[in-house]
């Protein structure tokens, strides 16, 4: 897009540069004249990503030859094929009798809580921060502004992420839900904290641990079921490597009865839509 004050002409280049700074690709398109208040799509970028082997996030930068012109954008490249599973973790989506068995026993389990929670222990999260705020602008369907994460946290070794939500998480995003942990320890810091609206300031969860009797339980608020979604795929990955290490070793320990309310299944009611909701 080029809305400056004369016409350019120019070429354009772009390379893909890792965390390192490192050139990992580049190229060029041929030089051509920009029309003052011109948007116009000049050309393609393809490169061959399958020498990365591990999870990786890499930045765009796209700039003009002869000018102080430059932009950069950030994309995130995950391995096509991931090894099969032969993990000792249990992964369920619900946390039943099962569940419950198992963490007696002292297994390790992950728990995709992205259909558990009701109104009152749960809220639905939204990539897209609410307008304003809902004082003002009530009725959204949205009540969160962003996702603050410990991204230096061994839970995100296998996937790359800045202390604050972005692209790569928006496409997890759908259905994710944040959990109301206003009761526990002012200390407890959730892997992964969505940020409610100020007006009403809940502390919520949406990757988070806890000691459960002998056993050690994780808990995503954000759905890893889908294998086809890398995003899912890779985030599934991470968190269980980090449970099959020596660094899980969570703390915390609720009640089996508040673990039991806060991560309840409720059935959808027959013929009813489901819409996002927004709690007093």
């Amino acid at each position: 897009a080029h809305y400056g004050t004369h016409d350019l002409t120019d070429g354009v280049y772009w390379k893909l540069r890792d965390q390192l700074n490192n050139v990992v690709d580049e190229g060029k398109i041929s030089s051509r004249l920009f029309p003052l208040g011109s948007a116009d799509i000049i050309g393609d970028i393809k490169s061959d990503l399958s020498g990365i082997t591990k999870p990786t996030k890499l930045t765009v930068e796209i700039g003009l030859e002869r000018q102080p012109v430059v932009n950069f954008w950030d994309v995130w490249v995950y391995p096509s094929v991931v090894a099969e599973n032969k993990s000792k973790v249990y992964t369920t989506n619900r946390l039943d009798a099962e569940a419950l068995k198992r963490l007696n026993r002292g297994e390790n389990v992950l728990l995709d809580a992205s259909e558990l929670g009701s109104e009152l222990t749960a809220d639905r999260i939204a990539f897209y921060p609410l307008y304003w705020s809902l004082t003002f602008f009530p009725g959204q369907g949205r009540n969160t502004i962003g996702l603050l994460v410990q991204d230096k946290h061994p839970a995100f070794l296998d996937f790359p992420t800045d202390s604050h939500s972005d692209w790569q998480w928006e496409s997890i995003y759908k259905g994710a839900k944040g959990f109301y942990i206003n009761d526990f320890p002012k200390e407890y810091k959730p892997i992964a904290q969505p940020v409610d609206d100020f007006h009403r300031n809940n502390k919520l969860a949406g990757v988070f641990e806890l000691k459960v009797g002998k056993g050690k339980l994780l808990v995503s608020g954000f759905s890893l079921k889908d294998e086809k979604l890398p995003v899912a795929r890779q985030l599934k990955t991470s968190l269980i490597n980090y449970m099959e290490s020596d660094r899980f070793m969570p703390t915390y320990e609720p009640s089996l009865d508040r673990l039991k309310e806060m991560l309840v299944y409720v059935e959808p009611l027959k013929g009813v839509v489901t819409q996002e909701f927004n709690n007093p």
